[in-house]
């Protein structure tokens, strides 16, 4: 009896053995140049390039950048979207994505220690160092911003000119510092890219003033230290004082760093 499901795949087996053949092996990749950065070294963050022209827009790229994570044998992943990247020639990696085309991605080097990279579907992209971490320059805005404002309420129950003196310019460079950011977050975006451009945004002025009185508050704890401790009554409220104005100085100095990583610093960028 014919099996006709025998015969159409036999029609098709000889179809294919005469016409179709199979596509011819891909070659080797280029062997790497000495030159050529390793996976290790091509490993990070990488922030958005077109993220990077203003505030608000610089942030989010730290909050959601790509992390290129090394892995044995010369490949990569990036967390959270493909892995593992193949190695396809100098600089050049893909990672094969099933019934669909592979995400290939080109890096670029320049003066020796800047790294780019074009990954198809989500842009340019720049690699930043381990300080340019969201856990570093956005996460901790908020507490270092809390602890220099508590200077405000502490400066009501304390006594001693020295040590108001140093708690409310802590207080003002939070509070000024603070009110510019808001506002920026706010209002700056569209200011910027708006019809509205040429205008001179005043609000920014405050970040250098905020900077400066924090700066100032952070080198005068030091002296403060040794009154703060003279005038107590305990020795645990005297540690309890002193222990409160060193993390002021601290989160000052903090604010200050910041406000120098994200070019708030006059001129603003």
């Amino acid at each position: 009896m014919l099996d006709p499901d025998g015969l159409i795949d036999g029609l098709i087996g000889r179809f294919a053995d005469r016409y179709v053949h199979a596509p011819p092996p891909a070659p080797d990749p280029a062997p790497r140049a000495a030159s050529e950065p390793t996976v290790e070294e091509l490993a990070g963050a990488y922030f958005r390039l077109d993220a990077t022209t203003h505030l608000m827009g610089r942030m989010s790229a730290a909050m959601h950048a790509p992390h290129m994570q090394a892995l044995p044998d010369g490949q990569f992943a990036i967390v959270g979207m493909c892995g593992p990247f193949v190695r396809k020639g100098p600089l050049y990696y893909e990672c094969p994505i099933p019934h669909a085309y592979p995400i290939a991605v080109g890096f670029r080097v320049e003066d020796g220690d800047r790294i780019f990279a074009s990954v198809e579907p989500v842009g340019a992209l720049e690699r930043q160092p381990w300080w340019r971490s969201a856990m570093l320059t956005v996460l901790p805005i908020p507490v270092l911003t809390l602890i220099t404002l508590s200077a405000l309420l502490a400066r009501r129950y304390s006594h001693g000119t020295a040590r108001r003196r140093v708690l409310g310019l802590a207080g003002l460079g939070a509070l000024a510092f603070l009110v510019a950011l808001l506002l920026e977050l706010q209002f700056g975006y569209g200011l910027a890219h708006g019809a509205l451009h040429w205008l001179p945004i005043l609000w920014r002025v405050l970040f250098p003033v905020a900077a400066a009185l924090l700066l100032l508050s952070a080198v005068l704890t030091l002296p403060a230290l040794g009154t703060t401790a003279e005038t107590t009554t305990t020795r645990a409220r005297a540690a309890l004082r002193v222990s409160y104005h060193f993390m002021l100085a601290l989160a000052s100095l903090a604010l200050v760093w910041l406000t120098c990583v994200w070019g708030l610093a006059w001129p603003f960028h």
